[in-house]
């Protein structure tokens, strides 16, 4: 009797990483969900200052604000994209999807360059960031070097 060839399921190293995919995306949806309602908020208030003020002279500094919420928002719907195909790559790992390794390397690649440009923008890197950046930086590195998970999405 012939054995079968081709993948066999997930590897080990292969679910690891698709759990921490899917525990990415909760860190990342919560931010963005509080984003997405900030931006929000900011809209509303600067539509409402020139009532308030009873002056119509903040015309500059209302566009900028606007223009300011604008970007939030837009900010935010994009961590809430991200988190959505962390989820989705997460699953596809988990199924041996054959697309779900460069996925998951584009994913993990996009996730060190925001957090490397968050603390470039803030001049602050805290030690959460660099601990994701590193768990990242793994997950990439096993991803192309580990050859069971190679073999389980056909890439030997």
């Amino acid at each position: 009797m012939q054995q079968p060839t081709g993948k066999t399921g997930s590897s080990a190293a292969t679910v690891l990483i698709a759990i921490y995919m899917m525990a990415l995306s909760l860190v990342t949806l919560c931010p963005s969900i509080t984003i997405v309602g900030c931006g929000g908020i900011l809209g509303s208030l600067t539509s409402s200052i020139p009532s308030i003020v009873g002056n119509q002279n903040y015309n500059n500094g209302l566009v900028a604000a606007n223009v300011a919420s604008g970007l939030i928002v837009f900010l935010g719907v994009l961590g809430l994209m991200l988190t959505a195909a962390l989820i989705v790559v997460g699953i596809a790992l988990l199924t041996a999807k054959p697309w779900a390794w460069m996925g998951s390397i584009v994913l993990n690649a996009v996730f060190i360059g925001l957090q490397l440009a968050l603390a470039g923008l803030t001049n602050n890197i805290g030690a959460i960031q660099v601990i994701f950046i590193i768990l990242s930086g793994g997950c990439i590195f096993l991803l192309v070097t580990n050859k069971e998970i190679k073999a389980t999405f056909g890439k030997v």
